[in-house]
């Protein structure tokens, strides 16, 4: 029986975004990950299947989070909403710029096709 862990999924995505925010996909190492969010390879490979999962993942996490600030659903719908959204700008952790998804985007040709499915269905939300 393996040690019980000591992190959450969540506290990892929400430590691990940011690295791959500001160096992408390619250029984040698994050491780079391992510091930020201070759980060790085997305990990220136990949560996750290798790197490009965990980036899959933390794109899904983005997104969901997105969801849940409604700006664009807010009732009523209309232009309010999108220049609301056009003035909160997407939702930016600390020194990081832009949306995390668009900035991500360029990133589809570096992950490998088993995550092609998934890359669609994110691409469609």
């Amino acid at each position: 029986m393996g040690r019980p862990k000591n992190f959450s999924r969540e506290e990892v995505l929400e430590k691990a975004m940011p690295v791959f925010w500001k160096r992408g996909f390619s250029d984040t190492s698994l050491q780079d990950l391992e510091r930020a969010t201070g759980v060790n390879k085997s305990g990220l490979y136990a949560e996750f299947r290798d790197k490009e999962d965990l980036f899959v993942e933390c794109l899904r996490y983005y997104l969901a989070t997105q969801e849940k600030r409604g700006l664009l659903t807010e009732e009523p719908l209309g232009w309010k909403n999108i220049e609301t959204f056009l003035k909160r700008g997407p939702h930016s952790k600390k020194e990081q710029k832009g949306c995390f998804s668009v900035s991500s985007m360029r990133e589809l040709r570096s992950c490998q096709t088993k995550h092609t499915q998934s890359w669609r269905k994110i691409e469609q939300q």
